[in-house]
């Protein structure tokens, strides 16, 4: 479809959108145009959410407005999450699964609040451990590290205070140092006080 406003660019990456029926934000390698990822609105029947404004980025993440009234923000998130002793439960494909809070995955779920973005997670048999799907609503090869190592585990790998995670998603020639689509989360964590013992 037609790009109806000017792109943007940010470390070697171009951003623009499409003035179509269900308009899409596109990431492209500026050196080589291979697409690093897609968006795409999904408008009700019968509407059209065309994207004719120019992308904006801004301290890591991308801006930009569409026809269907809102702001979309793309890309980085950084910040600080406190965790608890304690777990949560998280159901795939019909399967529930109990996850410490100190985690990789009680991590993210903390930071997807204090973010407002979303997530979702695979399980996989082979392996049999938990996975990110999708971050933010992108979908792909999520990728994670704690403190610049891969870590030889699913998502309930265990987390220290001070520990700091960097998800990012994968394309041929991307990494954790250069991904446009990166999640970081410096952890600290609470222990448990005791004030009344009977």
């Amino acid at each position: 479809g037609p790009i109806s406003s000017s792109p943007a660019v940010a470390d070697n990456v171009v951003y623009f959108a499409t003035n179509v029926k269900n308009g899409t934000i596109y990431a492209l390698n500026a050196t080589t145009g291979e697409l690093i990822w897609k968006y795409e609105l999904k408008p009700p029947e019968g509407k059209y959410y065309n994207i004719m404004s120019s992308p904006f980025i801004w301290n890591g993440k991308l801006f930009i407005g569409a026809d269907d009234g809102n702001l979309y923000i793309v890309g980085l998130w950084r910040g600080t999450v406190t965790l608890k002793p304690g777990t949560f439960n998280v159901t795939v494909d019909g399967k529930t699964f109990e996850v410490s809070n100190l985690t990789i995955l009680g991590a993210l779920n903390e930071a997807s609040k204090i973010g407002g973005f979303n997530y979702s997670i695979y399980y996989s048999k082979k392996y049999d451990g938990l996975y990110p799907l999708s971050i933010g609503g992108i979908k792909g090869i999520w990728c994670y590290n704690v403190n610049g190592t891969m870590v030889p585990s699913d998502l309930r790998y265990n987390v220290s205070d001070g520990d700091t995670i960097v998800f990012w998603l994968w394309k041929e020639g991307v990494n954790a140092n250069n991904s446009p689509n990166e999640v970081i989360i410096h952890v600290r964590t609470k222990t448990i006080e005791i004030n009344d013992v009977k």
